[in-house]
């Protein structure tokens, strides 16, 4: 299978439900794994004996000792949550015993194999008698299987798992029983034959690693996963960890004692280079982009207001990331004057990060972003920065409005803030769009009228024109108001 370039994209675990709210039960299949060679299911020596440990400067750690569970069948239609059998987030399988509600098998492949299952095989009519779903599992065109392994690290590492699903198996991966997460929130899925790659922290001690492979006919289809050092290469290091691989071991049965014990302090995982992003804002006179870092959090528990700064081509840029769940990228977004953006975008030069977390600070150069900051095209929503607060509740410290940590979170605070038309502005139509941050909203001292579709600020607005607004809350904001730009239609400017 091809490599695929680090990809550092990784959350929240699922919540526990009450008896009724369960999707219907799951019944294994009466179909076995179909493994790579004969051999593959016998007993295999025990655990000190059974493992894979990594020689010093390797360069990749196939796995090849797995526990693999019964192959069980998704109904038709989609409904309900596969992980209900068995619980990623709760499951220490071992071999020949039963957990999750499915047996689990020893599985020791040869260098090079891949986990092969089949499709379901039809189910015995004995078997949908007693069924409560026997509808969806006569019309099953889904198979789902788990492969779990256990990985002992000696200290806290920073390493590369690279996942993929051969045909057309679609596999997902959980560390620690964490589900490794895009920026989105969506979960990194490997399908068609291609890795799928996430860089994970090890915690020193046993950690585990699960791998849910869903499977559509025809088949056969099979899932493979490894572990590489971590994007600096074996001798480099990252956020203060190796990332390398040597004296990493791999089971499949299970140690005695603890596991999953996470890295031995949190630790945040910083995307290598920065993106310019979609969004746009409005700062003054001045039009602001933004640049995306990719950060993943990797502890125990999460991790709380994690600070981010940046030198962008001079300009300084913050922002706050109130919530890190382990397992789960999230991308900060810092606001940079577009025209430094797209130097930095043009000379390649590289971007000034500092990092601060749990009074912990690191301080990182990141490669510049490919792609200048979009257009304030027709259509094109402009979020208003600048907002000065003038009353808020009592104790707070917040004295600018800025997404997402500092934000109104109830009704009665005062801001207010002044704009100028830039040149890339004028001969447009500009409206308020507060749809996601409630309050009464005055312009240059007048009321704005409130129900009557968005308040226009200008149509057509000339370079240089300057307003003011401000506006007191009457409830939580969700973000901050927004300019829309559309063409001039020769509307007038809001009266009161």
């Amino acid at each position: 299978m091809s490599r695929s370039p680090d990809n550092p994209h990784s959350s929240h675990l699922p919540g526990r439900r009450s008896a009724a709210a369960r999707p219907p039960r799951r019944r294994p299949v009466r179909r076995a794994l179909c493994l790579v060679t004969a051999a593959t299911l016998a007993a295999g020596p025990r655990p000190g004996v059974a493992q894979q440990v990594a020689p010093e400067a390797a360069d990749e750690l196939p796995l090849r000792r797995w526990l693999v569970s019964d192959v069980l069948s998704i109904p038709a239609d989609g409904g309900g949550d596969p992980l209900t059998g068995p619980g990623a987030t709760v499951v220490l399988p071992d071999r020949g015993v039963v957990r999750g509600g499915t047996a689990w098998r020893l599985l020791r492949l040869e260098p090079g194999a891949a986990v092969e299952l089949d499709a379901p095989s039809p189910v015995d009519s004995a078997d949908l008698a007693d069924s409560a779903d026997s509808a969806d599992l006569a019309d099953s065109a889904q198979a789902l299987a788990f492969a779990h392994a256990y990985a002992r690290s000696p200290e806290d590492r920073v390493v590369r798992l690279a996942w993929s699903g051969g045909g057309e198996t679609r596999v997902r991966a959980w560390l620690n029983g964490r589900p490794l997460l895009a920026a989105d929130g969506e979960p990194l899925v490997a399908e068609g034959g291609a890795e799928t790659t996430a860089r994970v922290v090890l915690g020193t001690g046993w950690n585990t690693l699960l791998l849910r492979a869903e499977a559509g006919p025809p088949g056969p289809f099979e899932l493979a996963a490894t572990l590489y050092p971590g994007s600096g290469g074996a001798r480099a290091e990252e956020g203060g960890l190796p990332s390398r691989l040597d004296g990493i071991r791999v089971q499949a049965s299970r140690p005695p004692g603890d596991v999953r014990t996470g890295p031995a302090e949190p630790r945040v995982l910083v995307a290598a280079a920065v993106r310019t992003l979609d969004s746009l804002a409005w700062r003054e006179d001045r039009l602001v982009g933004y640049v995306g870092v990719d950060l993943t959090g990797w502890s125990r528990t999460p991790i709380d207001r994690v600070r981010l700064k940046a030198k962008v081509e001079g300009a300084d840029a913050e922002t706050v990331v109130p919530w890190l769940t382990p397992g789960r990228t999230v991308t900060a977004a810092l606001p940079v004057p577009v025209d430094r953006i797209a130097r930095a975008a043009a000379e390649r030069r590289g971007v000034e990060a500092e990092l601060r977390w749990n009074r912990r600070d690191e301080k990182r150069l990141l490669a510049a972003p490919a792609t200048s900051p979009p257009g304030p095209t027709p259509g094109r929503a402009l979020a208003l920065l600048g907002w000065k607060v003038r009353a808020a509740a009592e104790g707070t410290d917040i004295e600018e409005l800025q997404a997402p940590d500092r934000l109104p979170r109830a009704a009665g605070w005062v801001a207010e803030g002044e704009w100028r038309v830039p040149e890339t502005l004028a001969g447009r139509r500009l409206t308020l769009d507060a749809a996601a941050a409630p309050g009464e909203y005055q312009l240059d001292g007048r009321p704005l009228p409130a129900g009557q579709g968005p308040p226009v600020l200008c149509d057509p607005c000339r370079e240089g024109d300057k307003w003011k607004l401000a506006v007191r809350t009457t409830d939580r904001w969700e973000a901050l108001p927004h300019v829309t730009v559309e063409p001039a239609g020769g509307a007038e400017r809001n009266a009161p």
